[in-house]
């Protein structure tokens, strides 16, 4: 946050008195530290974060107690000494003839979207037209080409999808052996499993225990081409779309 101070001649005394001195405050105050954006900070940028969203926030008590007092209500205690940013406006709050404007920077673009709505929020906090902000949301249609639904990954199978896999493997052979399957078997668990542990621990022949441990890699590679051509086709079209 920083700010600089302009002072105009005025004052004074002797017969004509000049007016009282003119002062331009200018405070630049750096955007709100939302918790998405610090989650990566050291400990020094985490508390410098806290310090920016304190002082905005002693500013914003600051501001909705001097609209209350410009409204005209009686008894109203400005807390301008709650940080360093609010003692610089101290003129500002205390003055008859103080004049303030709120100004903020948003972006058009789409993939700024969150910070400019949390600007405009705070610049509304700020000035103290909470009373009269709203938001609206509109639902739009997805700029990218429609892309196939992704293929799950046995290894994020829960238990229930793991046995129903299981079920239906190596063309339902493996279905009577299920009683044999740990009744608490994961997507995770099953994929750390090999062939020989599949044969042992289910009473499977080696030779169905290897038709599922290659099935269930097939499976895997499956999702994963998947994933790869949904990764290439959002390149494709961030390309087309950017030139």
């Amino acid at each position: 946050i920083g700010g600089c101070v302009l002072r105009g001649g005025g004052g004074g005394g002797g017969v004509r008195p000049r007016p009282a001195a003119a002062v331009l405050t200018l405070v630049d105050c750096a955007g709100s530290e939302r918790k998405e954006d610090s989650a990566h900070h050291n400990a020094d940028r985490r508390k410098e974060g806290a310090e920016i969203n304190a002082s905005l926030h002693a500013l914003k008590e600051c501001m909705r107690q001097w609209v209350a007092t410009e409204a005209g209500k009686p008894n109203v205690h400005i807390p301008f000494r709650q940080s360093a940013l609010t003692r610089v406006l101290c003129n500002s709050f205390t003055r008859p003839d103080t004049l303030m404007a709120v100004v903020g920077t948003v972006s058009p673009a789409s993939t700024d979207a969150e910070h400019s709505i949390a600007t405009l929020r705070t610049v509304c906090q700020i000035g103290a037209e909470t009373s009269v902000s709203r938001e609206s949301k509109q639902a739009v249609k997805p700029v990218g080409p429609a892309l196939p639904p992704p293929t799950q990954h046995p290894k994020s199978y829960d238990v229930t999808a793991t046995h129903a896999w299981l079920s239906t493997a190596c063309g339902g052979a493996v279905a009577p052996l299920l009683h044999h399957v740990s009744p608490s078997l994961d997507g995770k668990a099953l994929m750390k499993l090999s062939a020989k542990q599949m044969a042992s621990l289910w009473s499977a022949g080696d030779e169905l225990a290897a038709q599922i441990f290659t099935e269930l890699r097939i499976e895997a590679k499956r999702a994963d081409d998947s994933l790869r051509a949904r990764r290439a086709g959002k390149r494709a079209h961030e390309h087309k779309k950017f030139g």
